[in-house]
C-alpha cells in the first residue's frame, strides 16, 4: 500500500494527478466529414450562379423578341432556273371569217403571215 502512495505522490509532484484527464476532455478530434464541406460549398455556389445566368440570358432572349416591332415579311425570291426559255414567240394569230375570204381574194394580211416561215425553237 506504502508503495502505491509513493507512486500517486510522484505523479502528483510531475503534475500528472487529475490535469490529463482535464486536458483528454477538452481535446476533441474533427470529423472529416467536416473538412470536406469547402469543395461542396464552392461547387453549390458556382451552380447558382449558373443557373441565374442562363435564367437571365433566357429572358433577356425572350424581352428582345416580344419587344422588336413587326415590320414587313421580306419577299421571298424565286432563283431556279425555268423549264422553258424567258422569251417565247407570241402566239400566231387565229384566223377569222373575214380573213379566210381575203386569203381567197389573194390579199390581205392572212397571206403575209402564211408565207413567213415557222421560226425554230431557240434551245435552252
Amino acid at each position: 500500500m506504502s508503495l502505491i502512495n509513493k507512486m500517486l505522490q510522484d505523479l502528483d509532484a510531475r503534475g500528472g494527478g487529475d490535469q490529463p484527464a482535464l486536458q483528454q476532455q477538452e481535446l476533441k478530434a474533427v470529423p472529416a466529414q467536416e473538412r470536406d464541406r469547402r469543395p461542396m460549398l464552392y461547387g453549390g455556389a458556382a451552380l447558382g450562379v449558373l443557373v441565374i445566368a442562363a435564367a437571365g440570358w433566357y429572358g433577356w432572349q425572350q424581352w428582345q423578341v416580344h419587344k422588336a416591332p413587326a415590320g414587313p415579311v421580306p419577299k421571298v425570291v424565286d432563283n431556279r432556273i425555268p423549264d422553258r426559255p424567258r422569251f417565247q414567240e407570241p402566239p400566231r394569230p387565229v384566223a377569222t371569217q373575214a380573213d379566210s375570204a381575203a386569203s381567197k381574194a389573194g390579199t390581205g394580211p392572212a397571206t403575209a403571215a402564211a408565207e413567213v416561215a415557222p421560226v425554230a425553237a431557240v434551245p435552252a
